[in-house]
């Protein structure tokens, strides 16, 4: 061994040594971070450290210290091999040999004259050594994680590149690519085609002078660019390549480059074709509706143009019934009255179910007794019944409510058209109607039952029975009769009512239909039937107690219809009830007889000239004071007023054509008792004619 040095010397030479092999070692570290393998890193490494020892000991004042040098050289071979990324197995086996080599050294040399000062100068830089390793390390691993990130998002861009530039090319939409500015960038082929110009001619110009007047704001583009909205769409209109309008929905999304530069993407879907189908089936759709309201205009003119000749014949073929008539006579005259109801029913089923059909039906909303529907309705087929043989019973249970919000006019229909079918089809037994109560949570649900011991109904054909116009087969209709819209108009005005209808037959042995309808509770208390089911209200009425027995005697009416037939009709009908009468021609008549004459009821027809009958009632409540308003009713020929219009008018009540004595006494009544009941105008004293 070469010879020992001082303790200066020595302190002088080991921070020197170590401070030099640590920033060697530091450099080398650094310059082969993820360039080679830890074996050769850290055998370069070494070779560095053994190097710069060398030339300080060349180069310095300082003796050859074997000891030393061998000392410095583990010490700074141990940092790098606890601090290289080589795995465990790798660490324990250039540690071990590090050792190994260090104690063969020092048993080599004969002494190692290191003081303690020099000692922990050396275990220092191993710990600093160590510590700056481990930074660098980390740092390694964090400049590889993220160039792994950039190099994976670079990736992703390019493939995001690639599938937008196959979209872009490939798309049957018209696409451009355009700046902030709204200047094209790029357009593709579909586009070109869309405006009939060349790619080339559409780069540079703004999107603007493309499209056809398109503009985003800069409040969407901004809002695109910032993520605050994934896209937007709209729809836009411009002149094509054939100088047609084209139709298209407008998506437009934002692009972001790998330089971070944001540009705009607009996508054009061609919706001219279906605009065009849509334009199509609007303008069908319109065609239909005018068709239908001109189909209800004509129903409504032919049923005037019906009604009023067949009012008239009904109305003095009533009059004439109550003449002295021989047997013959009287059979013609009931040959009379039961044709013309038929062909005044026919008329109502068609208008009925054209104005369903249109869906202007409209549903009354008042208090209905359905007791009293009931039983009048099955009172009007006691003579059919009776005349066939068969049996006709009502069974309405005790837990029916007695009064219920609805229109007691469609009621009744339903349980005619319902009832009549019954007595037509059935000829031995009989028939019964029934009405129940269903359970329901906020209105009544009511179930009418007509079941009958008729002809029966196939099952094949049932299916066709509530269709319009059907009829379960020719040999039946051709045998009955009918129209086959009875059963489509019970259908419509149960839904109507948030119900619904449906049958059970059995050939040869029966049929059962039921209706069941939602009915809202009347709020009003009944009023107490006298223990003869008769109204007392009716009984008690002045207008009742004629010793004539004349249910009208002595009340004042004005009729106003345009039609000198059925003025008189009317006129005479009403002198048979006892009624002192006053007739005009239209509606300015109207008005002044009633501010010369105050009749208490005045009949005006809906379709007179001059002023029509709704217009007259307005007039009426407007312009002459309460106490002198008379009881308005309407008269309907054409069947298609609408109930809302003429009850905003003031008219109480409208009686449609065919009248007859029966039906006008029951208007005027129930309209003079509700007009007093609600205590709008003083009672009306009749006063008996001489």
């Amino acid at each position: 061994m070469v010879g020992s040095v001082t303790h200066a010397g020595a302190w002088t030479y080991a921070t020197t040594a170590q401070a030099v092999h640590f920033v060697v070692a530091l450099a080398a570290l650094w310059s082969l971070r993820g360039q080679v393998s830890a074996w050769r890193a850290a055998v370069t490494t070494q070779v560095m450290v053994l190097i710069s020892a060398s030339a300080i000991v060349i180069v310095g004042e300082l003796a050859l210290d074997m000891p030393r040098i061998l000392a410095s050289l583990a010490v700074t071979a141990l940092a790098v091999a606890v601090c290289m990324p080589w795995g465990a197995r790798g660490q324990v086996v250039s540690v071990a040999s590090i050792i190994t080599a260090g104690a063969v050294g020092a048993v080599v040399s004969e002494r190692l004259p290191v003081s303690a000062f020099e000692a922990f100068a050396v275990l220092g830089v191993f710990a600093a050594t160590v510590y700056m390793a481990r930074i660098l390390e980390l740092q390694r691993r964090a400049l590889s994680s993220e160039q792994a990130a950039v190099r994976a998002h670079a990736a992703a861009l390019e493939r995001s590149e690639v599938v937008f530039r196959s979209m872009f090319e490939g798309s049957s939409h018209g696409m451009a690519r355009f700046a902030g500015d709204q200047t094209v960038l790029e357009a593709n082929d579909a586009l070109a085609r869309m405006v009939g110009e060349s790619r080339d001619d559409l780069i540079g110009r703004r999107l603007r002078d493309v499209l056809g007047d398109l503009d985003f704001s800069e409040e969407v583009l901004d809002e695109l660019a910032s993520g605050v909205r994934a896209d937007y769409r709209a729809e836009h209109v411009f002149t094509g390549s054939g100088g047609d309008e084209v139709w298209t929905q407008v998506i437009l999304n934002h692009l972001r480059s790998r330089d971070e530069t944001v540009t705009f993407v607009v996508s054009l879907h061609d919706l001219t074709a279906r605009k065009r189908v849509e334009q199509q089936l609007e303008a069908a759709k319109r065609a239909a509706e005018q068709a239908a309201e001109a189909k209800g205009r004509f129903l409504a003119v032919m049923s005037h143009e019906i009604r009023t000749p067949l009012n008239a014949v009904l109305g003095y073929n009533e009059l004439l019934g109550e003449t002295q008539l021989n047997e013959d006579q009287r059979y013609y005259v009931g040959t009379i009255e039961q044709s013309g109801r038929h062909l005044s029913s026919l008329i109502e089923d068609i208008l009925d179910f054209s104005r369903v059909d249109a869906g202007k039906l409209e549903l009354d909303r008042a208090d209905v007794d359905l007791r009293a529907v009931l039983s009048e309705t099955v009172a009007m087929f006691a003579n059919q019944t009776r005349s066939k043989g068969i049996s006709l019973t009502l069974d309405v249970a005790q837990d029916v409510p007695q009064l219920v919000v609805g229109d007691s006019k469609r009621l009744r229909q339903i349980a005619t058209n319902l009832i009549g079918n019954a007595v037509k089809f059935t000829s031995t037994g009989g028939i019964e109607v029934a009405l129940r109560a269903l359970k329901g949570r906020k209105r009544h649900k009511l179930a009418l039952r007509v079941t009958d011991t008729g002809i029966g109904i196939p099952k094949e054909e049932q299916s066709r029975l509530f269709d319009a116009f059907a009829q379960a087969n020719r040999s039946v209709a051709s045998k009955f009769g009918g129209t086959g819209l009875g059963l489509a108009i019970v259908k419509q005005l149960a839904e109507a009512m948030s119900g619904g209808v449906t049958v059970e037959s059995v050939p040869g042995k029966g049929t059962t239909f039921e209706v069941v309808l939602k009915l809202s509770a009347s709020k009003r208390v009944p009023r107490p039937a006298a223990p003869d089911s008769i109204d007392e209200s009716i009984t008690a009425d002045p207008l009742t107690a004629d010793p004539n027995g004349l249910p009208l005697a002595g009340l004042t009416v004005l009729v106003a219809e345009e039609d000198a037939v059925s003025r008189v009709l009317t006129a005479r009908l009403l002198s048979e009830l006892g009624c002192l009468c006053t007739t005009v021609a239209n509606g300015r008549e109207a008005l002044d007889a009633i501010v010369d004459q105050h009749p208490a009821v005045a009949l005006l027809d809906l379709d007179m000239p001059v002023l029509d009958g709704v217009e007259t009632a307005r007039r009426v409540r407007d312009e002459i004071p309460p106490d002198r308003q008379p009881v308005v009713l309407a008269i309907d020929a054409g069947g298609g007023a609408e109930a809302s219009r003429w009850r905003e008018a003031g008219i109480q009540a409208c009686l449609h054509k065919p009248l007859g004595t029966e039906r006008v006494t029951e208007a005027v009544l129930e309209a003079l008792g509700r007009e007093r009941e609600s205590a709008r105008m003083p009672e009306v004293t009749p006063s008996v004619s001489a």
